[in-house]
């Protein structure tokens, strides 16, 4: 009996193991193709000859279009399987690549954008968007409480590197006018094809991967048990949302576009560093939670990046803006899997997709109102204004977050407090 449960326990890891392979591979391909869109479609709309509010309103339709799968989806997963609502997810990707592909419409372009609004981190989501809430939920059931930091940092390492591929890969808008039969607007369009095939791509990556749920169980639309975590959640994400919709990937793409009047190549040079610059952040994270805890860790990362957004209005070149906003997420993106993998540990197992999924909505509805602002701020006052506002916000984000969980302290951090008393006791 022994050597069958060694046999069993080995082949139930070896499964796991797989399942989080692909889990984090389909992630990371998502990713890849949503970092280049972000840098082509602000460019593709200014270009179509749309001003900085229409363009602001598309993006607003995304995030809103994420806002409400976010949480519909959020909670579906926990229904009907978190994998269904993944394959889901990557399926819609494929839609949004044809229409972007097939119309320069603006009602199309909108319905399209609704749609991309799965799209995730590289898509510039706040929040990660349904996909990264979904995701988290399934990653974390396969994880124990010591390896589950450690596996959201691979996960997030994995898709920042496929977000500075992705990233670079965006000139290939400008390299394939070289070629014929591509024009400016076909050479995009070409990358708008892509998107779909990676959507494709994705979904039937995803098929292998396993989900134990537990059957005949009632569920609740709303996470009863865990309604006070997802409540406090709520109210830290609605006001880093809104600041974080003043710093979206493509309002950054756009204000460098604007100031500087840099190519797609350019752009895609830069944001190929500052998603580099991200991974090496999140070898860092797991290792400082050890020693100061996932919420200090978070706090004391997060906020004082917050006051490089204050000095990038002021950079005189491209050179020296690039160059701050490449050194911020090495400091501000520590957080990002301590916070992904944080929420999932203080959250009911069975509730993780809801709550992820409501937190995830109240960060990217407030969201939504933030790019319009900042394209008008752009158009009609001062460049440097959306980067204030996004400081701001952010900050107080980050002080109600530490206020409300400084105390609160995860699975694992409980346990080597335990061990520890007992040591001090003999």
């Amino acid at each position: 009996m022994g050597a069958r449960d060694s046999i069993t326990s080995t082949n139930a890891s070896s499964i796991v193991r797989n399942d989080n392979a692909i889990l984090v591979g389909a992630q990371a391909i998502r990713t890849f193709g949503f970092a280049y869109l972000t840098i082509i479609l602000p460019v593709h709309l200014s270009r179509l000859g749309f001003d900085p509010i229409t363009i602001g309103l598309v993006f607003t339709a995304t995030i809103g279009g994420s806002a409400f799968l976010t949480f519909t989806l959020g909670i579906v997963a926990d229904q009907i399987g978190r994998k269904k609502v993944l394959i889901i997810l990557s399926l819609l990707t494929a839609i949004s690549g044809a229409l972007f592909a097939s119309s320069v419409e603006l009602l199309v372009i909108l319905v399209a954008a609704m749609i991309g609004g799965a799209g995730g981190p590289g898509a510039g989501i706040p929040g990660g968007g349904p996909y990264v809430a979904v995701h988290n939920a399934l990653l974390a059931g396969k994880a124990s409480d010591e390896k589950r930091n450690m596996i959201f940092a691979v996960s997030s390492a994995a898709s920042s590197l496929a977000a500075a591929i992705g990233s670079l890969f965006s000139g290939m808008s400008d390299a394939l006018q070289i070629f014929p039969g591509f024009d400016d607007l076909g050479a995009r369009t070409a990358l708008f094809i892509f998107i779909a095939i990676l959507g494709l791509s994705t979904a039937v990556l995803l098929i292998p991967v396993r989900e134990v749920r537990v059957q005949n169980q009632k569920r609740s639309i709303i996470p009863r048990r865990s309604l006070g975590t997802t409540g406090k959640l709520s109210l830290v994400s609605g006001f880093d949302g809104l600041g974080t919709g003043f710093l979206l990937t493509p309002v950054i793409a756009y204000w460098f576009f604007i100031r500087f009047d840099v190519s797609i190549s350019t752009l895609g040079t830069f944001f190929f560093l500052f998603s580099l610059s991200t991974t090496l952040a999140y070898y860092i994270a797991v290792r400082l939670a050890r020693y100061l805890g996932s919420v200090n860790t978070i706090f004391f990362t997060h906020m004082p990046s917050t006051l490089i957004l204050f000095l990038l209005p002021f950079a005189p070149r491209f050179e020296i803006a690039a160059a701050l906003l490449i050194l911020r997420p090495m400091i501000s993106q520590i957080d990002v899997p301590l916070r992904q993998s944080y929420m999932m540990a203080i959250s009911d197992p069975e509730e993780r997709a809801s709550v992820a999924g409501i937190a995830g909505m109240s960060k990217t509805v407030p969201s939504a109102v933030s790019p319009p602002i900042a394209g008008y701020f752009i158009q009609n006052l001062t460049l440097a204004l959306p980067f204030f506002a996004g400081g701001i916000l952010q900050m107080t984000a980050d002080i109600l977050f530490y206020a409300f969980f400084r105390k609160h302290k995860p699975p694992e951090e409980l346990n080597r407090s335990k061990i520890l008393k007992k040591g001090d006791h003999r």
